[in-house]
């Protein structure tokens, strides 16, 4: 996976910008749950990935399954 990214926001155009950062922010939390998935395709832990996030494995948990893709996830507590 490849993901590139740049976005250009103007503090004159508040509105705007919010809408780029909020559609740019979708695509990255969408390329970061493909991963996730992956990760534990390969077995890692929720505790591999919660340290990789700088977080715990409930949140890193809590943040992907109950997430706005979590759909995609068939697990129902953090292992």
């Amino acid at each position: 996976m490849r993901l590139v990214t740049y976005v250009s926001v103007d503090d004159r155009q508040p509105l705007e910008s919010i809408t780029k950062l909020c559609r740019e922010s979708f695509r990255i939390e969408k390329a970061m749950t493909e991963l996730v998935l992956g990760a534990r395709q390969e077995g890692r832990t929720w505790t591999e990935i919660g340290g990789a996030l700088g977080t715990t494995k409930q949140a890193a948990w809590g943040r992907f399954v109950r997430g706005p893709l979590g759909e995609r996830f068939d697990e129902h507590e953090a292992t």
